[in-house]
């Protein structure tokens, strides 16, 4: 009963917008009448206005002349600059090391993450609750592989990550130190 009349509901519904909106159906008023001028929108003169004439710019003043420089300044004369860079904590190809090596750290903690939960589900018994597992070994099995197979690829990435940060650290220890007055090879470490 409730069904019939959701569906006259619908219906009328239906046939009260499709006769609104078929054309002929339209009332048509005719065109609009022409707007009423009033005279308070009477046309205005215009006059020119004169503007004054624009002040002339200012003269720009004159750079001062450099300060001659002193030919005769000896290089003993002046002061080394003291700075705290370190090639092995500073430069770009240190920095670079570093990233390796932390992102390498964060993937291998992760991919162990997930290969131990592998481990974990695979050797689960199968119909134990407390692990969430049903009673379908395929389906404990295939989740053990969801979880070792990336887990492992993480792992295995990262500790590739971590290699190739330190053997880009170990490059820099040893390069090429190379002066004004001096070449030599320059092997830095830590006790």
């Amino acid at each position: 009963m409730a069904r019939t009349i959701e569906l006259r509901v619908l219906a009328s519904l239906l046939a009260g917008l499709l006769v609104w909106s078929w054309p002929a159906t339209r009332v048509f008023a005719g065109p609009p009448e022409p707007a009423q001028v009033s005279d308070v929108f009477a046309p205005v003169e215009i006059h020119p206005v004169e503007l004054p004439e624009p002040e002339p710019e200012p003269e720009p003043e004159p750079e001062p002349e450099p300060e001659p420089v002193d030919e005769d300044i000896d290089v003993e004369d002046l002061e080394p600059i003291v700075d705290d860079y370190d090639p092995l904590r500073d430069s770009a190809a240190a920095r670079d090391a570093r990233r390796w090596t932390r992102a390498g750290i964060a993937a291998t903690l992760v991919g162990a993450v997930l290969v131990g939960g592998g481990v974990a589900l695979g050797l689960s018994k199968p119909c134990s609750p407390d692990a969430g597992n049903n009673c379908f070994h395929d389906a404990r099995d295939r989740g053990a592989l969801t979880l070792g197979v990336p887990g492992g690829a993480l792992l295995l990435g990262g500790l590739a990550m971590v290699v190739l940060g330190v053997v880009q650290k170990r490059r820099l220890r040893a390069e090429l130190a190379v002066t004004r007055d001096r070449i030599g090879i320059g092997i830095s470490g830590r006790f």
